[in-house]
């Protein structure tokens, strides 16, 4: 069939058009020539679609048990905050959970007890054989926080706090996750915040798990944990 004239009218009066055309046709937008930066659905103002694929999940050495990953809002549940009013203090505390992770923050007030405190009741026999706790942490930096943990040994005539710092490596920028190891043999007794002399740890008899922070300094501070490990030998 003759193209019209009306064909070859409109090729002289726009070139580009027709090339434009032609460029489309032979690169479609899914298969468009390189040479600039695309612009992704973030960069024009509208949220990218989420990526669903989970992380791959990095398998526990044998020796160790996941006590939480905080991923389970029944066990979340069971955390409870045990601030310094208990004793006429001021500070203040709390915990939320998001994303697997536990936030504990608060403001400490050194006008009275001045500590801020979040504790877990354990299942019975929980720390048995354990020799080490592990903790995969970031934190500001305020400190040092404490792990806490208590028996009910029978012979004691008050509940004892076992309590040592969580030694952050100072290499490591605030703010970054790290992980942080405490050998129970290395907890030391204290009450109300003051060490005394009594029995050590019973891991068989533990009964609660905590974290605490009364560094004797006033402000904000805030504290997160990804997961905490059982380590056994």
């Amino acid at each position: 069939m003759p193209l019209s004239t009306s064909f070859f009218a409109s090729r002289r009066q726009t070139p580009r058009g027709l090339a434009l055309l032609l460029t489309a046709a032979l690169f479609p937008p899914a298969c468009a020539p390189s040479g600039g930066p695309s612009q992704t659905a973030t960069e024009t103002g509208t949220a990218a679609e989420p990526n669903d694929t989970p992380p791959p999940t990095q398998a526990l050495a044998s020796t160790h048990t996941r006590l939480t990953d905080f991923d389970n809002p029944a066990s979340n549940a069971g955390w409870r905050m045990v601030n310094d009013d208990v004793m006429g203090g001021r500070s203040l505390g709390d915990v939320s959970f998001a994303d697997g992770v536990m936030a504990f923050y608060g403001s400490i007030n050194t006008n009275g007890g001045g500590f801020s405190s979040v504790r877990f009741d354990l299942e019975p026999g929980a720390l048995a054989g354990a020799s080490t706790i592990q903790l995969r942490v970031r934190a500001d930096t305020r400190g040092p926080y404490r792990l806490m943990v208590s028996d009910d040994l029978p012979t004691r005539q008050r509940r004892i706090s076992h309590q040592h710092n969580l030694e952050l490596d100072p290499a490591t920028p605030p703010r970054d996750w790290q992980t942080v190891a405490i050998d129970l043999s290395d907890l030391t007794p204290s009450w109300r915040g003051n060490r005394v002399r009594a029995a050590p740890l019973d891991p068989t008899r533990a009964v609660e798990l905590g974290l605490i922070l009364g560094d004797g300094r006033d402000g904000p501070f805030r504290l997160e944990i990804d997961w905490i490990d059982i380590v056994r030998p």
